[in-house]
């Protein structure tokens, strides 16, 4: 959390991406076992109560020509009779004892389940490739996301994985943005004409759930400073979010403040196109909308309308990271 909340107003606007995010994937679950068919045969009137199960499967073996192992501390099986195929009773016992078998055409092998390994991405260099690489695992539904010194380990299937490399490709530009939130107890009507005071007032769209504006490079402690001529002002958290080029970011709007208040997200889902992206903005308190044509480093500023007897003001900054 604390490398998400740590925003600084002079990381860089334009990049390039350093690292790949999908580089160095290492571990995973172990191989499947390797089964190979058992010889064709039925067990008919066998009879066992209470045996360890390599003791068991080693009397079928005898006849079946095979040898047979176990890792220890597997439970007792026991055999009723039944008949069945050799197949068919091997794996019920297996099952039975807690473990799984492996055939190589020679030795019948009767294993312990083996918890799988995380998964392990190379950590990529810089803060904002790190955050997009924590963001898109999430994404992916990964679990057991964890940030190291030098890696991120999650664990995931197999077929994840390959979806996570393939949507992490080394041609993924990372969309970055920084987001201030306020709350703004007004004492008087805010006037927003006043904004390009403090930079360049770029666009402005009104809209039922509030105002939209996009503002040319501008600290946020200023948008802080002009909001405070319209009442108290409160501020509800800074935090960097970031993703592959095309994911749609989701943004809790107290993440990373003081206040324990619950105030929902905005969703951001940027379209990078010739320096310049459109925003298409989701969510609740502040709604919903688009934004044309805001550079990096330009300052959207996306209000609400009255919300718990407040207005919710949120400084949105994006930034990208071009592949390599």
């Amino acid at each position: 959390m604390a490398l998400r909340c740590a925003v600084t107003e002079d990381a860089p606007l334009l990049a390039r991406n350093a690292s790949t995010l999908s580089g160095g994937v290492t571990g995973g679950p172990a191989p499947a076992p390797v089964m190979m068919p058992l010889p064709r045969m039925m067990v008919d009137g066998w009879t066992v109560s209470g045996m360890p199960v390599a003791e068991a499967l080693s009397q079928l073996g005898a006849e079946g020509g095979f040898r047979v192992e176990a890792d220890s501390g597997l439970a007792p099986v026991s055999w009723n009779g039944e008949a069945a195929s050799l197949t068919s009773v091997v794996t019920r016992l297996a099952h039975s004892a807690g473990g799984a078998p492996s055939f190589d055409g020679k030795v019948l092998r009767i294993s312990k389940p083996v918890a799988p390994a995380p998964w392990r991405f190379q950590r990529p260099a810089g803060r904002d490739a790190t955050l997009a690489l924590l963001d898109a695992l999430r994404g992916y539904g990964a679990t057991e996301v964890a940030l190291g010194a030098e890696d991120v380990t999650f664990h995931a299937t197999p077929a994840s994985v390959a979806r996570i490399r393939k949507g992490l490709a080394p041609s993924t530009n990372v969309i970055a943005f920084d987001v201030w939130t306020y709350r703004l107890e007004k004492t008087s009507t805010v006037d927003w004409k006043a904004l390009d005071e403090i930079a360049p007032v770029l666009q402005r769209k009104p809209t039922v759930d509030g105002e939209r504006f996009v503002l040319g490079y501008v600290a946020s402690e200023k948008v802080a400073d002009f909001l405070a001529r319209f009442g108290r002002v409160s501020h509800l958290g800074s935090q960097t979010v970031a993703g592959p080029q095309g994911w749609a970011l989701e943004v809790p709007l107290t993440q990373c403040g003081q206040s324990s208040e619950k105030l929902g997200s905005i969703t951001i889902k940027p379209t990078w196109e010739r320096q310049t992206m459109a925003l298409d903005l989701s969510g609740s308190p502040l709604g919903g909308g688009k934004i044309d044509a805001i550079a990096p480093g330009s300052s959207a500023i996306i209000t609400s309308g009255a919300a718990a007897g407040a207005t919710v003001v949120a400084v949105v900054r994006p930034r990208v990271l071009v592949a390599r």
